[in-house]
């Protein structure tokens, strides 16, 4: 395997998963459990690392997005023709003076997009998994309890939909940007497929083939480096009760890194848990009424259900 390059095991990843979604279960525990069994992959010890630039690469990444540089913009970003820090990061930080004093917990200020909700801190708090909490949010309690500052007269930030989580994966954290202006040049990587989404897509894979002595090991692997020694409350789940298990460890281990909307779209969950999602219709989008009236090919009754 050639570092900062896709390979064979990134392929081979994405295969399983095109066959998990298209529910070719066989197919889909083959190929996934090929990766494990390379051996080239593992688990970083420590949760709360795996997104920084330290790890870049590292053991557990299959398939990121790599950015070169931390170091060189200004406020001109990545519209000066050299996008090479990760501009996102400063997005999705805390909200400047809405949050101050946010060293006590590492980060830098942002701007405040894509705040946590009760519903997912919550849960990871909730959770035995606490390693894999404390490298994911923390509460506004907590924050407050190490000297942080939350100022709620501050009417720049959108108060409405901020839940009293702060997100700390993928968020601002001071050791990962540079000079000149610390705001913008963020160098972490983007993880599209890591080590611990192919456990859990085998256990997923496994599970639906019936073959739960299979999936219960792998399952087991990331539990415990999220924190949870226990296994008593679920290592005896077989069937439907492991499923749902797995879909719960999922939205926990996955949380903040694009994969929730996906898994819920292809387990036909996301009209109970997306507000406005209607089922056999926002899985697909319309095609595009100009498309069906230039093409001969397409007639408007080939119009995707519900629109």
């Amino acid at each position: 395997m050639q570092k900062y390059r896709a390979s064979k095991g990134s392929a081979q990843s994405l295969l399983g998963k095109v066959y998990l979604y298209q529910e070719k279960y066989p197919q889909a525990h083959q190929v996934l459990q090929t990766v494990i069994d390379s051996e080239e992959y593992g688990l970083e010890p420590d949760y709360s690392t795996i997104w920084l630039r330290e790890n870049r690469a590292g053991r557990e990444s299959i398939f990121e997005v790599l950015y070169s540089s931390k170091n060189g913009h200004d406020w001109g970003g990545p519209w000066d023709g050299t996008a090479e820090s990760n501009f996102m990061i400063i997005l999705m930080g805390p909200r400047g003076g809405a949050f101050d004093n946010l060293g006590v917990i590492g980060l830098n200020a942002g701007w405040g997009v894509n705040v946590p909700t009760a519903k997912i801190g919550d849960l990871l708090y909730d959770d035995a998994g606490v390693a894999r909490r404390n490298g994911s949010v923390i509460s506004e309690a907590d924050f407050v309890a190490k000297e942080g500052v939350v100022n709620r007269a501050v009417a720049d930030f959108h108060w409405a939909q901020y839940e009293n989580y702060i997100r700390i994966k993928y968020s601002t954290v001071a050791t990962e940007t540079g000079d000149p202006v610390p705001e913008v040049n963020y160098g972490t990587p983007f993880k599209i497929i890591r080590y611990a989404d192919v456990l859990l897509m085998a256990a997923e894979a496994y599970n639906k083939d019936s073959k739960d002595a299979l999936a219960v090991p792998l399952i087991k692997l990331v539990r415990e480096r999220a924190g949870d020694s226990n296994h008593s409350a679920w290592e005896g789940l077989t069937g439907d009760a492991l499923f749902n298990f797995i879909v719960k460890e999922r939205q926990l281990e996955l949380a903040f890194e694009g994969q929730r909307y996906w898994d819920l779209v292809r387990w036909g969950l996301a009209a109970q848990e997306i507000p406005g999602f209607k089922a056999n219709k926002h899985e697909l989008f319309p095609i595009p009424l100009d498309e069906i009236n230039l093409n001969s090919a397409i007639e408007i009754s080939d119009q995707n259900p519900g629109y």
